[in-house]
């Protein structure tokens, strides 16, 4: 395996062609995929980072989108929300085909699916903000080597599906649409195009679930800070008494993880049960549940 220094997006081509829908409200919602790439040289391989972002201009209740990539030497990890889709839609949400990410690498496609109850969905905004982020990694990889990802068709939605409120029928009426693909990505060896920008900041605040979990005897929970901040991070028991302080100290912008052994700040180890961690960053409070397991 010829391993390189980076790789380097090539472009996002012309956007495919597509009438303007007249269910789409206001200015056209669009979706765009950017990627973001590291090598590994310690396992002869690339770290690839996609990441899914949505231009919405009215409140988005459900959503479908479905990729493809065609490159086999291509592995899907893993796949998280952003922040604002995480607490957006809370009537359940999709990265992987059939909700398991073997079956996304088996058909080299990865997907967005999320509607929601009573949070109210997504709201409006005047930028295109992050939806979610598709973390691979990629083997094998020569200087005439290639990765191209485009929309794909998701049964029974289609490629690209939105559903916002329909402002001209009763309360409670709904329309659908299809928001505009910016075009397929093309990633190509750094060698023959200019280099990437720096990685950014994370955009949002932002505590992910405990992996793993159920756990037994030790978990990582990983948080995103977009500023610099004070942070806490800190375990408590199921009646809300604090067992230990993972974290408290001020802390740059950037992306961290924090490890429980399952242990007291006293050191002893913890029964099994049900515990509560809570993360406390400028003006930025989440808590969640993880499951000690014996």
């Amino acid at each position: 395996m010829q391993l390189r220094s980076l790789l380097a997006l090539l472009s996002l081509l012309a956007a495919t062609a597509a009438a303007v829908d007249e269910n789409d409200p206001g200015i056209r919602d669009t979706i765009e995929l950017a990627v973001a790439t590291q090598p590994d040289e310690a396992r002869g391989q690339f770290n690839v980072e996609l990441k899914l972002y949505v231009f919405n201009d009215s409140t988005v209740l459900g959503a479908t989108a479905g990729f493809i990539w065609d490159n086999p030497n291509l592995h899907l990890d893993s796949a998280r929300l952003s922040a604002l889709t995480n607490s957006r839609f809370d009537g359940g949400t999709f990265l992987y085909p059939a909700d398991n990410v073997d079956s996304s690498n088996a058909a080299q496609q990865f997907i967005f699916g999320g509607f929601a109850i009573t949070s109210g969905g997504v709201s409006p905004a005047t930028q295109s903000r992050l939806w979610a982020t598709y973390y691979f990694t990629l083997s094998d990889w020569t200087a005439d080597d290639s990765i191209v990802i485009d929309s794909t068709l998701v049964p029974p939605a289609g490629h690209l599906f939105f559903v916002v409120p329909d402002l001209t029928a009763p309360p409670g009426g709904q329309r659908s649409f299809v928001p505009l693909w910016k075009g397929k990505l093309v990633v190509r060896d750094r060698t023959r195009m200019p280099p990437l920008e720096p990685p950014q900041v994370p955009e949002d605040y932002f505590l992910g679930q405990n992996y793993p979990n159920p756990f037994n005897p030790g978990t990582q929970i990983s948080f995103e800070l977009p500023v610099g901040s004070h942070v806490t991070l800190t375990v408590y028991n199921i009646l809300g008494q604090k067992v230990t302080t993972l974290v408290d100290q001020s802390m740059s912008a950037g992306r961290y993880v924090a490890d429980w052994d399952g242990t007291s700040d006293g050191g002893r180890q913890v029964s099994s049960g049900v515990y509560l961690y809570k993360l406390e960053a400028g003006d930025f409070i989440k808590t969640r549940k993880m499951l000690l397991l014996k």
